[in-house]
């Protein structure tokens, strides 16, 4: 409605202002059009006088020809007729009305007409008829024609022009406001709603506008657009779930990687407390044991069996399919029990773990099992970039980044978890090409490419990223960025 009314208050401005500008126009060529029959008027009447004047004066002196004028002036109450002495400038009764220096150049035989406004601010037609009555003074016949019917003309006009333009305006406003409502505002309003509702994920009726219009057009290719949108959103809806499964496939595929790469670590580990419960059940059943060594021998036992049972416990919750699950999770108990997991692999080849920071939460909304899965992915890739051993550094910060692998611009809080190795590190032609699926300079059998490619899909749908820092022979720095829950640290 707005945008008709709009619509017409312009049209009208601009009908307004041609009305107003012709109106103008048509005021000045009247005004000069009865200013051209006034002074034909007079001219017509003071040709008509001159030749009279002329004989009289001759025939029975100056007297009667003030007499005839007296009497002209009479019949014609609407022109002022006087007799005057144009070189006369005594303020006599003969003088002009005029300044005496404008009719310096009136010679005889040319009437001359002039335009004055007097102090009651009405304008006259002052025409002179030069006569040449005497020898030494140059009279002449004074015609004043009064121009206050054109001042009356010209208000009238503009009275009637801003009468008809107010009454145009109001009438363009009403049918604005009534047909504008019916013809453009109810049909914009319907699809206006109607976007909305889509807007907020509601499910629209098909618009229907009876009015053969361009707006009719509009709502059938709204209702075109709404059904191709429900037929994508379907179509886009079943090929995300398609590619989520896929994707989570592809990631239990890793996780299982990673399992049959950490199991015989975890082999090696559970060898020495088997052992020792071994060796303690033989003791026990020698029967050559007092009581109190039996109770020993039993808390040994059962504590080993703990500790296996522990180590069992963490890689199979580890190797277990879990569904994606956000929470906030505190991310340095999540890097201590990955650290855990990894223990037997990182024993096995003299490589040590330092987790640097301050000892206190540090809390992020995430999935715990998948930023587990990014953080093994990293640490063994570290591992094995150290085949004769070295040093792991695991540091937790908060920082304010930007997502260098999105869209938006602006900083964020950040925590970010890095991982410093001492291996080999990454040349430049290949770290761009690091997350790229199935990129990989590992033999054939030893690895897919697939791990820091799902590691980087993980970070993406936390809404973060992986960044690395690598220099070819002098080890690298993974960084993973996770957005701080708002709550902070505990």
């Amino acid at each position: 409605m707005k945008l008709t009314l709009k619509l017409v208050l312009y049209l009208m401005l601009g009908i307004m202002l041609i009305e107003v500008i012709g109106g103008y126009f048509s005021i000045k060529r009247e005004v000069r059009l009865f200013e051209n029959h006034v002074q034909q008027e007079t001219r017509l009447l003071g040709h008509g006088m001159e030749g009279m004047i002329t004989e009289v004066w001759k025939s029975s002196g100056q007297q009667r020809v003030l007499e005839l004028i007296r009497e002209a002036d009479e019949r014609e109450p609407q022109v002022g007729i006087r007799w005057v002495w144009l070189n006369d400038t005594d303020n006599s009764p003969f003088s002009p009305n005029i300044d005496p220096s404008r009719l310096i150049n009136i010679v005889q035989d040319q009437n001359t007409a002039f335009k004055i406004e007097e102090d009651n601010e009405d304008e006259f037609i002052y025409t002179y008829f030069p006569i040449a009555v005497a020898k030494n003074r140059l009279g002449a016949l004074e015609l004043k024609k009064s121009l206050a019917d054109i001042k009356l003309y010209t208000e009238d006009t503009i009275v009637q022009i801003t009468v008809l333009i107010s009454i145009s305006f109001a009438m363009a406003v009403l049918l604005s406001w009534v047909l504008g409502y019916r013809f453009v505002g109810r049909p914009l309003d319907i699809l206006t709603k109607a976007i909305r509702q889509i807007g907020d994920d509601e499910i629209p009726e098909p618009i229907i506008i009876e009015d053969r219009n361009e707006l009719t057009n509009l709502a059938q290719a709204f209702n075109d657009m709404w059904t191709n949108l429900k037929l994508a959103g379907e179509k886009i809806k079943s090929e995300s779930e398609a590619r989520i499964e896929t994707l989570n496939q592809l990631r239990h595929a890793d996780r299982l990687k990673t399992v049959g790469s950490v199991a015989a670590g975890i082999a090696h580990e559970l060898g020495t407390p088997l052992n020792i419960i071994s060796g303690r059940s033989s003791l026990i059943i020698s029967k050559k044991l007092s009581s109190p060594e039996k109770d020993e021998c039993a808390k040994i036992i059962s504590g080993q069996v703990s500790r296996m049972s522990t180590i069992i416990n963490q890689f199979l919750d580890y190797a277990k399919y879990h569904k994606p699950l956000m929470k906030r999770t505190d991310i340095r108990l999540l890097v201590f029990k990955t650290v855990d997991l990894l223990y037997p692999s990182v024993n096995k080849q003299t490589t040590s773990i330092d987790l640097l920071g301050k000892d206190i939460p540090v809390f992020v909304n995430i999935d715990s099992g998948q930023i587990q899965q990014v953080l093994i992915n990293i640490l063994t890739n570290a591992i094995k970039a150290m085949p004769n051993g070295g040093n792991i550094s695991i540091d937790i910060q908060e920082k304010r980044a930007r997502n260098k692998k999105g869209f938006d611009e602006k900083e964020k809080n950040y925590v970010c978890i890095s991982v410093q190795d001492e291996g080999e590190g990454i040349s430049d032609e290949d770290i761009d090409l690091i997350f790229d699926p199935f990129f990989t300079k590992k033999l054939v059998g030893q690895g897919t490419g697939l791990g820091l490619s799902i590691a980087s899909e993980i970070c993406y749908e936390h809404d973060g990223y992986i960044d690395v820092i690598s220099e070819f022979g002098k080890g690298s720095c993974f960084m993973v960025y996770l957005p701080k829950d708002p709550s902070g640290s505990a």
